[in-house]
């Protein structure tokens, strides 16, 4: 059984958050009309004096760590990982084919019992950290997920985007020599290739956030000229005192 959470936060949320969080979780995905309804809803929210305060926000995410917690220590993960990943327990490996084909149709609450499992085990030695957990956080950071959803990820190959050309190598190994490399032999790690900047050349912003960029980007423009107005007309009415009246 797979076992990964030995800590449990000794400070107990609300069980009115632990409820709504539970039913956030069981929540089907929504669709684009409801997307942008909620998007309308957080931002009417911020000029709301009965909005959630940060309090409130750190209980709720409290909550939400804590139910992690609870469905790691009950053994989902490992109900997760041999559903979806076909996970062999001898060999602590998960199928990377079945990785590749099923982990973009995770759902959210999977996902983020996945990422979960990830954080904790981020805690310990690399040597101690499970080969399963490395083999999802390969995927979690150069998989076809997310905001990587299109790009090419083969077992045989390594992604499309990765910068680096060799194999690392022990720099305490007497046999390999240690030289300053030149300007030519040096690779810029966070430069885009060619892959990833021709997929970002494909891609554009979607219609609704676009709506959100010009309609952020017209109110701006239309409450700076009001206020310009404003300042204008008051700085042409000159208010006269008279402090000796007759």
């Amino acid at each position: 059984m797979l076992r990964l959470i030995r800590h449990q936060s000794t400070r107990i949320p609300p069980k009115s958050l632990i409820i709504k969080q539970k039913k956030r979780l069981n929540q089907k995905p929504a669709d684009n009309s409801n997307l942008i309804i909620s998007s309308l809803r957080d931002v009417g929210s911020l000029f709301q004096t009965s909005s959630h305060s940060q309090d409130d926000e750190d209980l709720e995410q409290l909550a939400n760590n804590s139910l992690l917690l609870e469905r790691l220590n009950s053994g989902e993960l490992e109900n997760l990982l041999k559903k979806k990943f076909k996970f062999d327990e001898l060999s602590g490996l998960l199928s990377t084919d079945e990785m590749v084909k099923n982990f973009p149709q995770l759902k959210e609450d999977e996902l983020e019992l996945l990422k979960k499992a990830n954080e904790v085990e981020n805690g310990k030695s690399w040597s101690e950290v499970p080969n399963f957990i490395k083999q999802v956080q390969f995927y979690l950071s150069f998989g076809s997920y997310g905001p990587r959803d299109g790009m090419n990820f083969t077992v045989s190959e390594r992604p499309s985007d990765f910068t680096f050309l060799h194999r690392a190598r022990s720099a305490n190994d007497p046999n390999i020599p240690c030289k300053k490399l030149q300007r030519s032999e040096m690779v810029n790690l966070y430069a885009a290739t060619p892959a990833r900047q021709a997929f970002f050349d494909a891609r554009s912003i979607d219609p609704i956030s676009r709506l959100f960029v010009w309609s952020a980007v017209a109110v701006s423009i239309i409450v700076g000229w009001k206020e310009y107005q404003v300042r204008k007309n008051g700085e042409s009415l000159v208010t006269v005192v008279d402090t000796n009246p007759v």
